[in-house]
């Protein structure tokens, strides 16, 4: 020990040992080298740790890369993970599951066929049962019901197959939170919508159906009754009244009459009623049913007393059991038919979500995210190595120097005072002198041309040096490297600058990721002036009832008479379409918007403001649907109103034909577009006829009241002067006191169907809160990776370690070079020479060539290991191309860069823009069978049911263009014959449950007794078509090879099928029409026996096809630039100055490693062993 402190104080890096010089050093030079030796080692060591510390408080962003990874890895990466699915279509079936239990009456007896046979009256007994008599309506009461859970369990299932079907576009796999909330939202809104939509088709087919006017065949609503004249006998159509108990009354021409009348049954033999607890009484079955509760049914003593006044069949042995009421239900005893209908008959919802199943489906190949940490410790110590060899040179240049300049300072010896200028003439002078000798290689003995040469060779290795170290530096300068930051609660100023300045990097998680629609955003409809009007008001309607008119018999198109029921629908179409717009904003605000990270705002508002324009598109075309198809059915159907049949009664025959109204020369069974203007008309009695005193503009009456008034326009109402005009021949008990329409605001010329398509609105009006949605979101922090130059003690650490490195490695270069010029000037140089000092390299003789030789293989190796383990740091290099052509963008998706992204100058597009879907139809919608000849020949109904338009639909989608659209080609072909169906569906419910008379007399017809008297009601008797019978079901049907008969033409046309129509005996024997042909069929989709209710739920749609094109996209989207990003491994210039930067440190490191190796091997070889005697 006391050695090792010997040797460390008398320790001296600096001793000299030069010839020239004098041998004995004096004791003062000998103590400044002592103390600039330690002061070498101290700061050695302290910069060593300063830098070491630096390094390691210096972070590094790293891009780590898992490639698939398991899901339990994935759940442990951090939040700024981004993994590319392998699958971005995802639909919702493979990963979702939704279950729906319903209303237990959906389950029970009584919406059986058994339940409706046994509380059947057989009316065919020329019976007439008074309104409210539950004999009269009972099984029609209950098969409106049984139609009601038919159509939800239906709607549901047929719903839940869309839902099921669409899919989930997932680029990146979310996680199990966002796909939770993402999910769920979906569904919410799923649930709310289907019943929602459900019940406002209801409530405006119902709507529709009253006022209308369409009669029903059990004569709730209208009675047929007969006048008698003297030379004929006529009938007519009144409406019915209902009164309540307090005396108050309603008819069914003017009001829906739901709070009027109960149910009751009395026995033949009896003269006891019995008001049926729950069960009302109304204009229509439906309407009946739906105000009605079901309390009577949970009693058993209640069924059984109900069964009490019909006569079961001796075959129906079983009795029907009341249902068990649940305290657990959804809805009470007393909850009315609608309120199990606004829910679609459902108690409960199942939803399972199974993220395990979604991510298998989406697969990620790959995880890559940016990892912030500490330097490791090997990159460290490739840094310190690197730097030890400048730091040794250059602290043994400077801490001599600075030593002997201290102790001079501190000498008491006085120096003589020199000026400035001759110090700076001074300094120059031997700046320039030892820039001209200076001389790093210099050896004694030399001679004057090595000299010579070594001067050469010195400023050529400075040159080289100083050169090498000024490109690198420069290089470094330029490099850059990705990094990131993250700015905590950052407000929407910071956030709206950091998206101008890295709108393609920056990442903003939010801290709320689910928030509703109606946090940031309202919709307002501006309604057509019509529905503020004095023309809907119960005063104008009312003004009008009240006016003096010629008898109901004068003639169809009195203004006095038609014009209330024109304005009560105008009333009507404008209520629906605000309870409709009502509900429907209502239900679309509460849905949930999911987003983890925050959207930008020009982003947010286009998609928000197309959000909104779709919403608005589908609430308007869903009603819009709905209407076209009521009407189209009540005129295939060819149902009966008080203004569309001309009834002609046998007296002697006892019968009744029905035949269709003409308005001028057009038939209503041939056309339900039939109309004449109305006009005031008096009675002439000079000429016994009714003559038009006053003809109204372009108002008009006709075959259906909806057809005439969606004809009509609203002109005259626009003019206070025409009002006037009219008032002079109303005659009104009330007095006018009422406005025109605003001329500025609405054109006169606009047709009410017009109006009506536009749901009663001018426009829309939306806001869109960009800040609102901001606040919501509220972002916790906001992560942006960015390029940023090398740091300064980067930059630093570089410099030294070259330095240290070239001054090493080219210095030992200069000097074997010289050595080979010295054997050329003395001409020793040979080939043999040359082999010579090959092999000398390769041999030890003495400790000093060991020494040599073990350091040189310990430079090597460790030069080796370290260059290979740590010389190449991945290092992310980004590359943007400006405005690329569609072929550079090829390209580029043909080098599979997964980073790729290209930024659109234009961010909407159209699906039109770039998407064209064609579709062809089944021949038979262009053959003759639906042309208006055909038409007038069979008076069919295919024609209403033959779609003519399909909208285009839109494209939007940068990369998988194909894939995107195929997916949304996929959901319209399977979305849209849905919607067709279920209103379809719910109309032929709604029109077998009302029992709505046909004016074919299909389903029943008026009998007539031998005693018949005046204001007479004349029963009606549903028709059978075997052993079927038209009260019990509408869908009734006699088969036959031609089209078949049944209760409804609709009904037995969709039952049939379209062989007839290919065979030219089937259709028309005279030969007028041309059968279709059958060579096409095998190009067909739907066989000739298939029937055509089959086909129609096709929409009579034999193939979709859709045509993309990608360059009109691409020019639609015109990229303003595309960026990716790869990692590059292999980086030359890297290697090579962390190569250089290793040497010099390594050399000196291993010198020492060397010098201990050799001397330990040497002690052991040398130890001398001690002999025992």
């Amino acid at each position: 020990m006391s050695s090792l402190k010997r040797y460390l104080l008398t320790l001296n890096i600096f001793e000299k040992n030069n010839s020239n010089e004098n041998e004995q050093q004096d004791d003062q030079r000998e103590k400044s080298n002592i103390i600039a030796t330690r002061v070498f080692i101290i700061v050695l060591i302290l910069s060593l740790c300063e830098t070491g510390f630096l390094l390691f408080i210096t972070k590094q962003e790293t891009l780590i890369t898992i490639e698939y990874p398991t899901i339990q890895q994935f759940e442990n990466l951090p939040s700024n993970t981004h993994c590319s699915c392998s699958h971005i279509s995802i639909p919702y079936g493979k990963f979702t599951s939704i279950q729906t239990i319903f209303h237990q009456v959906c389950s029970s007896d009584f919406i059986t066929d058994r339940w409706f046979n046994a509380i059947h009256s057989q009316t065919n007994t020329i019976t007439f049962f008074i309104k409210n008599n539950f004999r009269n309506y009972g099984s029609t009461h209950f098969q409106a019901l049984a139609g009601f859970c038919r159509l939800s369990k239906a709607n549901i299932e047929q719903s839940l197959d869309v839902f099921y079907q669409s899919t989930l576009l997932s680029p990146e796999i979310v996680s199990r939170n966002v796909l939770h909330s993402q999910t769920l939202s979906i569904i919410t809104q799923f649930r709310l919508t289907a019943p929602n939509t459900f019940k406002t088709q209801l409530r405006l087919i119902n709507e529709m159906t009253m006022n209308n006017q369409l009669v029903s065949g059990l004569q709730t609503n209208f009675n047929l009754v007969s006048y008698i004249f003297p030379d004929i006998v006529q009938m007519t159509i009144r409406a019915v009244t209902y009164t309540s108990v307090d005396g108050s009354f309603c008819r069914c021409n003017v009001d829906v009459c739901t709070k009027f009348a109960t149910s009751f049954i009395y026995s033949s033999w009896s003269t006891d009623f019995w008001y049926i607890p729950g069960i009302s009484a109304s204009c229509l079955p439906v309407i009946s049913i739906l105000i009605s509760t079901l309390e009577c049914f949970y009693n058993q003593t209640s069924v059984d007393k109900l069964l009490s006044y019909f006569t079961i069949s001796n075959n129906e042995t079983r009795i029907f059991t009341a249902m068990i009421y649940n305290e657990q239900s959804h809805f009470d005893q007393n909850a009315t038919i609608q309120t199990m209908i606004d829910n679609l008959m459902i108690e409960d919802w199942l939803e399972n979500i199974s993220y395990e199943k979604y991510y298998s489906e989406c697969t990620p190949s790959s995880c890559t995210y940016m990892n912030t940490s500490h330097h490791s410790s090997v990159y460290i110590l490739t840094k310190l190595i690197g730097i030890l060899s400048s730091l040794i040179l250059t602290l043994r240049l400077i801490i001599p120097s600075l030593t002997r300049f201290i102790q001079r300072l501190r000498s008491p010896i006085p120096r003589p005072h020199v000026s400035i200028c001759t110090r700076l003439h001074h300094l120059k002078g031997l700046i320039r002198e030892k820039l001209i000798e200076l001389n790093l290689f210099e050896h004694y003995p030399s001679t004057d041309q090595q000299i010579c040469y070594q001067r050469y060779a010195t400023r050529l290795y400075m040159f080289l040096i100083f050169n090498s170290i000024g490109l690198l530096t420069v290089s470094n300068l330029y490099k850059t490297t990705l990094q990131s930051k993250t700015i905590f609660q950052p407000t929407e100023f910071q956030y709206q600058q950091l998206q101008q300045d890295y709108s393609y990097t920056l990442s903003c998680l939010c801290n709320s990721i689910s928030m509703s629609y109606s946090t940031f955003l309202t919709i307002q409809p501006n309604y057509h002036q019509l529905c503020s009007s004095d023309l809907i008001s119960e005063q104008w309607i009312l003004y009008l009832r009240q006016s003096r008119s010629c008898t109901p018999f004068c003639k169809f198109a009195e203004y006095r008479i038609n014009a209330p029921i024109h304005f009560q629908l105008l009333a009507m179409f404008c209520q629906q379409a605000h309870q409709t717009i009502n509900d429907a904003p209502q239900l679309f605000l509460q849905t949930q918007f999911v987003n983890s990270q925050v959207v930008p705002q020009q982003t947010f508002d286009i998609q928000w403001n197309s959000v909104i324009q779709d919403w608005i598109s589908t609430t308007v075309n869903t009603f819009k649907r709905t209407i076209q198809l009521v009407r189209s059915t009540n005129q295939g159907n060819r149902l009966i109103n008080v203004d569309n049949i001309l009834p002609v009664i046998d007296v002697i025959s006892r019968t009744i034909k029905l035949t269709s109204s003409y308005f001028s020369d057009c038939n209503c069974a041939i056309s339900a577009l039939c109309r004449v203007p109305m006009g005031i008309l008096e009675y002439d009695q000079y000429s016994y006829r009714f003559v038009e005193t006053y003809s109204m503009p372009n108002f008009y009456v006709g075959c259906f009241l909806i057809e005439a008034l969606f004809a009509s326009s609203l002109e005259c109402f626009y003019n206070l002067t025409c009002m006037l005009e009219i008032d002079q021949y109303v005659f009104s008990a009330q007095p006018f006191n009422f406005s025109a329409l605003d001329l500025h605001l609405n054109s006169p010329k606009d047709i009410i169907e017009t109006i009506a398509n536009n749901m009663m609105v001018d426009t829309w009006s939306s806001n869109v809160s960009y800040s609102s949605y901001y606040d919501q979101c509220a972002p916790s922090s906001c992560t942006f990776p960015y390029e940023q130059h090398a740091s300064f003690i980067s930059i630093f650490t570089m410099i030294v370690g070259v330095f240290g490195g070239l001054s090493v490695g080219l210095k030992l270069i200069f000097m074997v070079g010289l050595q080979f010029i010295d054997k050329i000037l003395m001409n020793n140089f040979s080939y043999l020479t040359l082999i010579n000092v090959i092999k000398h390299i390769f041999t030890c003789h003495n400790e000093y060539q060991m020494i040599h030789r073990i350091h040189f293989i310990l430079v090597i190796a460790i030069l080796n290991i370290l260059y290979i383990f740590s010389a190449f740091d991945p290092q992310v290099i980004t590359v943007k191309i400006d405005e690329p052509s569609l072929l550079t963008y090829k390209n580029l998706v043909a080098q599979s860069y997964d980073s790729l992204q290209c930024s659109c100058s234009q961010i909407s597009i159209k699906y039109k823009s770039v998407l064209n879907i064609t579709s062809r139809f089944h021949q038979v919608c262009s053959s003759d069978f639906v042309s208006d000849q055909w038409i007038s020949y069979i008076y069919g109904t295919i024609h209403p049911l033959c779609p003519h338009d399909f909208v285009n639909t839109q494209l939007l989608s940068p990369q998988e263009l194909i894939d995107h659209i195929q997916t949304k080609f996929d959901d319209f072909q399977f979305t849209m014959p849905k919607l067709f169906v279920n209103i379809l569906s719910l109309i032929r419910e709604t029109t077998g449950a009302n029992m709505l008379f046909s004016g074919l007399s299909t389903n029943w017809i008026i009998s007539i007794s031998s005693n018949i008297t005046n204001e007479l009601i004349l029963p009606t008797i549903p028709l059978t078509y075997n052993a079927c019978n038209c009260k019990l079901s509408a869908k009734c049907v006699s088969p036959s090879r031609r089209m078949p008969t049944g209760c409804y033409p609709l009904e037995a046309l969709l039952q049939s099928s379209l062989e007839c129509l290919y065979d030219e005996q089937c259709i028309d024997l005279n030969n007028m029409f041309k059968a279709m042909n059958s060579s096409s069929l095998p190009t067909s989709r739907f066989p000739m026996n298939t029937s055509i209710e089959t086909i129609v739920n096709q929409l009579m749609v034999e193939e979709f096809q859709n045509n993309t094109s990608y360059q009109l996209y691409f020019d639609q989207c015109a990229p303003l630039s595309c960026t990716y990003s790869y990692i590059d491994k292999n980086n030359i210039l890297e290697g090579i100055t962390t190569l250089i930067s290793l040497y010099g440190g390594l050399v000196i490191i291993c010198r020492l490693f060397a010098i201990i190796i050799v001397k330990n091997l040497l002690c052991l070889t040398q130890r001398v062993n001690p002999i025992n005697d």
